[in-house]
């Protein structure tokens, strides 16, 4: 299950009328019936907002960190091969830009800040072009957040 939130978030949710908890009900109690060979897998980026009988029947929990610096120099010199750019890839100035930032969120901004060069007619993606796409990046995860 990828983006798992979306399906067991806490029932004691003040905003919700009553639909989630029958889904989160009703998922529980098929885990609880279902006694077959399978591995349950379920993805979040947000855990703190799962359901406590939820997190119960859960054996191993697994955390990826966002990526560290070398990481993400390596994620952006492979995201960003091929496009024209008046900027170092391997600089620890753009590297940091993207701090606390998840793989996925770095794609992300790769891909808008690509579209936003392209879309303004520049020859070469530049750093401007890269800050402008994480603040738009911030506001998405703001909304996200708020729900």
């Amino acid at each position: 299950f990828d983006e798992f939130d979306a399906l067991a978030k806490e029932r004691a949710d003040a905003a919700d009328h009553g639909e989630l908890k029958r889904v989160v009900n009703a998922f529980l109690q098929l885990l609880d019936a279902y006694n077959g060979r399978s591995l349950l897998i379920a993805a979040t980026n947000h855990e703190g907002i799962l359901d406590a009988a939820v997190w119960r029947r859960f054996d191993e929990v697994l955390v990826f960190e966002p990526p560290n610096l070398e990481q993400l120099r390596k994620l952006l010199a492979c995201k960003l091969r091929g496009l024209r750019r008046n900027f170092d890839v391997d600089s620890n100035e753009i590297a940091n830009l993207f701090k606390g930032m998840s793989q996925a969120d770095v794609e992300r901004v790769v891909r808008r800040a690509a579209k936003e060069m392209v879309l303004s007619g520049k020859e070469f993606l530049d750093e401007r072009h890269i800050k402008s796409a994480i603040r738009r990046e911030d506001a998405r995860q703001a909304r996200m957040k708020r729900g």
